[in-house]
């Protein structure tokens, strides 16, 4: 294979379109032990903005399975299409679906891996299949593209589109840096908040007295704690009860998911929406992570909340930027589909720039990297990715969720899914009634 080896002559760069996080993980340090060039995208647009400016890669390893909505069948047709004049590199696809191969028609270069009882077996299954794959595609040529090809796709509205969220992200961070935003990047009731929490030691009457200055929090701690997910039988009709019922953590914890409601800023209604459907992922992934660490005796259950309400905060960030922006008139409107495969791209970036400049904990940062975890942040990373995963899982389907190969893997065993699935309509209710 030809064009974009480099050094070694058997060196290849290799598209990953894998959302799942041990997968993707495993795959990209596998690949980079032995030589290769790793590209992590996060879905098919993403995957086609990558070969419009950087030419067609020696192969795709692409996953389809929760969170991915079709995305390798979207893909694969893609590429198919944009290359046809000159030829197509070795695509594996990776699912938990048995009966998905029958269901689609694929050529004979396109190998399928299923489920693998280990990921170091599923490792060994899909480098096996790129193999196969490989050797049905000696003429395959990577690299540069047919000119009018690449042409065509450099000026297609997908491209088009994705550059100026890329460029928009860029002048975001840019502001963060020279101290140039529209807006504070922690909201003021945000900030207070998290001043309150922070202190040693605080007492029940401060805690008390502090939350019924603020309306919005009273109202909301109070609905939270009657809602079923929180509620011990009897109604809780003062703030006083609703601290002794919650315990100080819990309540410091709703607290802060209340204040970030102050992210929702603008008068355009699609990008408030946008920075809602970010709160709502960020308030379910906190709750299930405090739910996971109730169930596993993890003593710092407050912590994981924190970690799961600001896991995504880079994505909230932009969109928030973004609508002051928008209000100020220093910028013109953007794809909305690809201002979200920019800010999910992106958020790992922006969430280390943004813990760094309002000290938010360690992990925040760690659990988008690849690098080693320290021992004592290890415990709490997993619990945030099998929060992620439960919560992506939730939001992609109705049904009650079952073990799969990627669960096995983040060890999310059967007493866990049984609970989960227990509280299922209990969560629905508590993120819709969020926002």
């Amino acid at each position: 294979m030809m064009g974009m080896q480099s050094d070694k002559e058997d060196k290849e760069t290799i598209v990953l379109l894998v959302k799942s996080y041990p997968v993707k993980n495993m795959l990209s340090a596998y690949l980079e032990q032995n030589g290769n060039k790793a590209v992590e995208t996060i879905n098919a647009a993403d995957a086609i903005h990558y070969i419009a400016k950087n030419g067609i890669p020696d192969a795709f390893i692409v996953c389809d399975s929760i969170g991915e909505k079709k995305e390798a069948v979207r893909l694969l047709m893609n590429i198919q299409r944009l290359t046809k004049d000159t030829h197509i590199p070795s695509v594996v696809i990776l699912t938990d679906k048995k009966d998905y191969f029958e269901k689609i028609s694929l050529p004979e270069y396109i190998k399928g891996v299923g489920s693998e009882p280990s990921i170091i077996k599923l490792k060994d299954s899909v480098m096996e299949a790129h193999n196969e794959a490989k050797e049905l595609c000696q003429e395959t040529i990577s690299g540069p593209m047919n000119g009018q090809v690449q042409k065509a796709l450099s000026q297609s509205e997908l491209v088009t589109h994705m550059d100026k969220a890329l460029k928009m992200f860029e002048s975001v961070v840019n502001k963060v840096a020279e101290n140039k935003l529209p807006g504070p990047v922690m909201p003021g009731l945000l900030q207070e908040v998290r001043e309150v929490i922070d202190q040693p030691d605080i007492s029940f009457k401060v805690l008390a007295n502090f939350i019924r200055k603020h309306q919005s929090l009273a109202l909301k701690i109070l609905a939270t704690v009657n809602s079923a997910f929180y509620s011990r039988g009897s109604k809780v009709e003062t703030v006083e009860q609703a601290i002794s019922t919650l315990g100080l953590k819990t309540t410091n914890s709703l607290m802060q998911s209340v204040a970030a409601l102050q992210y929702v800023v603008g008068s355009d209604e699609e990008i408030q929406d946008m920075i809602k459907t970010s709160l709502k992922k960020a308030y379910l992934v906190a709750l299930v992570a405090q739910m996971i660490s109730e169930h596993e005796g993890y003593s710092q259950a407050d912590k994981a909340f924190s970690i799961g309400l600001f896991h995504n905060l880079g994505a909230t960030f932009l969109y928030y930027t973004y609508a002051l922006l928008i209000d100020k008139g220093e910028l013109e409107k953007i794809d909305a589909n690809s201002l979200n495969t920019i800010a999910t791209k992106c958020t790992a970036r922006l969430n280390r720039i943004l813990s760094k400049k309002i000290k938010l904990p360690d992990e925040i940062s760690l659990m988008h990297s690849s690098a080693e975890i320290p021992a004592e942040s290890e415990k709490l990373i997993k619990i945030i990715h099998k929060a992620l995963y439960l919560s992506d899982a939730m939001l992609e389907s109705d049904e009650a969720l079952r073990i799969t190969q990627e669960s096995k893997m983040l060890e999310i065993d059967e007493r866990l899914l049984n609970k989960f699935n227990s509280k299922i309509a209990d969560l629905r209710g508590l993120v819709n009634d969020y926002v």
